[in-house]
């Protein structure tokens, strides 16, 4: 019989895709230990995934991945929309160097080899385990007499040795066809959109010589994407219509034609195809993300057509909202309530871009019927209309519902937008240099903002800055020193920049950006969660108010043992097999 060696580890993670290594560097950079499980034995070679927007990529800079991603990413213009001769009618614009977040507004690479940077940010921490050829076989839930509330039954593909791992949380991250899912119990909502499409992905030594962006063709009788991934890579993508096979649409000869009006002078023989398969895209939201410390996230969760590019960017934002709750909950600073709000912030975002995602898909898209044409005659009248035009050219992250951590600022202008729920903007700041001789540097915000909370506020004078931790009570101190929280104050540019400490950091803001925000908002100071999204505004600060908000959202110590990364993997005693797994819930997810 197969050995089973049981042993403890706060997190397991089932999926090293890019949600499950994205949250794996997460949970590694806040010191939770945690395995990761993946049944193939190496990263899937073909492409997949092609774009990064630019809060997902300030999602790999607070992971400490910012120079690798931008090393292999390649940034575009935006989109352009082309009719069925292939004439551009519109075209929406994303900054190629900064769209406002730090970084730009689209960014192409190759999934392949963007996994092979998550993996390889894996090695920065000893207690984070990738564990390939490996399966996770079942999950048992309900345990009160182990060292934690769930056991994970870990099967090696070559040697077929099982190995038990308790631990405190699971993150479901096992993509479309997720066993996690099941395990939870949930169904997923389906939004009515079902499309075949042929995906193709060459390499060209010539320059195929195209405007640098994504071509959409809003063709009814064969609506059609083009991009340029790399260098010399070019993928395109051709709906299948009703009645045709993706067989024969793949024929050498077809293929040549349908790519003609991309290739110019360049000889369709001299492309060479790395990928052709067709994909059947849907639109699809579990009904339920959690069950216990059972998550889902990426596609397990969530399935959406490619129109938007947001499919991998969902999933990454995914592990951005769970992993610091989660690792507030794990060391003692939080309770379980705090985990409601994966659900309550994540399902309705996503669901919304899904949304917005058919809705440009079935108007792309519309077959050769009267109401096709009917509807793609009213969106390209829309395409010119300014207010259409401001949709298209902000970024398609919608913000977080209202909620416990989430507070809309109550003297807002009429119709201003609130800022909380969203991402700060992230400018070039300028701080002290750590030595008095060297010359103050320009850094991105977040790069000061730390893994925990952090307090942005406007100064007249950076003494002012210290009194935000002087002049309030200890309790309320205390409590944000545990949440590790930062205080970024802003000066005038004339004013001088001191070298303070840690936690409490002076700068510049040399481009205006963060002051213009504040005044927008009539704010003069914000408290920013730990994934850089608006938690509130406020005429000043109120430490005091904040400690109540946070306590009323699960924030709060609670009796709990606290360890060391080294501590949590020692190993534990023996399990007798047979009887304890008879006396607990037994799921099968493999």
């Amino acid at each position: 019989m197969p050995s089973l060696t049981p042993r403890e580890i706060p997190v397991v993670i089932i999926g090293a895709g890019p949600s499950g290594t994205t949250a794996a560097n997460l949970l590694g950079q806040q010191g939770i230990p945690c395995l990761i499980i993946e049944r193939h034995h190496d990263i899937y070679p073909l492409p997949r995934a092609v774009h990064l927007d630019d809060e997902t990529f300030r999602i790999m800079q607070s992971g400490g991945l910012a120079d690798d991603v931008r090393a292999i990413t390649r940034p575009a213009l935006g989109m352009q929309l082309l009719n069925s001769d292939h004439q551009p009618f519109a075209r929406f614009h994303r900054d190629p160097t900064d769209s406002g977040q730090g970084h730009p507004g689209a960014n192409m690479f190759d999934q392949a080899t963007l996994e092979a940077v998550l993996r390889r940010g894996l090695a920065r921490f000893p207690h984070v385990d990738l564990r390939c050829g490996a399966e996770a076989v079942a999950v048992e839930t309900g345990h009160t007499h182990g060292p934690a509330p769930l056991r994970v039954t870990i099967r090696d593909s070559i040697s077929g040795r099982l190995e038990q791992i308790w631990t405190h949380a699971i993150l479901g991250c096992d993509g479309a066809n997720s066993n996690t899912r099941t395990t939870i119990g949930t169904t997923m909502e389906d939004l009515h959109f079902t499309q075949s499409w042929l995906v193709i992905d060459v390499h060209s030594e010539q320059l195929l010589e195209n405007w640098d962006g994504i071509h959409q063709v809003c063709d009814p009788h064969r609506a059609a994407t083009y991009m340029r991934i790399g260098p010399q890579r070019y993928r395109w993508e051709f709906q299948i219509r009703a009645g045709e096979s993706a067989h024969e649409l793949s024929r050498t000869e077809v293929v040549h034609q349908l790519v003609a009006p991309w290739l110019g002078s360049v000889d369709p023989q001299q492309l060479t195809v790395l990928r052709q398969t067709s994909y059947t895209f849907h639109a699809l939201i579990a009904r339920r993300w959690r069950r216990g410390r059972i998550f889902l996230l990426g596609d397990a969760a969530h399935q959406t057509p490619p129109f938007l590019g947001q499919g991998l960017c969902a999933g990454i934002r995914d592990a951005a909202n769970l992993t610091w709750k989660l690792a507030l909950v794990l060391t003692g600073h939080a309770d379980e309530q705090l985990l409601d709000s994966y659900q309550t912030e994540r399902r309705p975002h996503a669901r919304q871009t899904v949304r917005t995602a058919v809705l440009l898909g079935r108007t792309m898209t519309s077959g050769a019927t009267a109401t096709g044409t009917a509807r793609q005659a009213l969106f390209v009248r829309a395409t010119g209309l300014s207010a259409f035009q401001k949709i298209m050219d902000r970024s398609v992250s919608p913000p977080l519902r209202p909620g416990p951590l989430v507070r809309p600022a109550s003297r807002l202008l009429p119709g201003r937008p609130q800022p909380a729920g969203r991402l700060c903007p992230q400018p070039l700041v300028r701080t002290a240099a750590d030595t008095a001789t060297a010359a103050a540097t320009e850094i991105p915000l977040d790069d000061l903002l730390g893994d925990g909370f952090a307090v942005l506020a406007r100064c007249t004078d950076w003494i002012f800055a210290f009194n935000w931790t002087s002049a309030i009570d200890e309790d309320a101190r205390a409590f944000f020193a545990r949440l590790r929280t930062r205080y970024i104050g802003i000066v005038p540019l004339h004013s001088p920049l001191p070298v303070t400490s840690d936690d409490i950091k002076i700068i510049h803001d040399t481009s205006g950006t963060l002051g213009r925000w504040l005044t927008r908002h009539r704010a003069s100071a914000a408290l920013l969660r730990p994934d850089r999204t608006v938690f509130t505004t406020a005429r000043a600060v109120d430490l005091t108010l904040w400690r109540r908000e946070l306590e009323s959202a699960g924030v709060r110590d609670v009796p709990q043992l606290l360890r060391s990364a080294d501590s949590w993997q020692q190993p534990r005693q023996p399990l007798v097999h047979g009887a304890d797994h008879a006396r607990s819930p037994h799921l099968h997810v493999g």
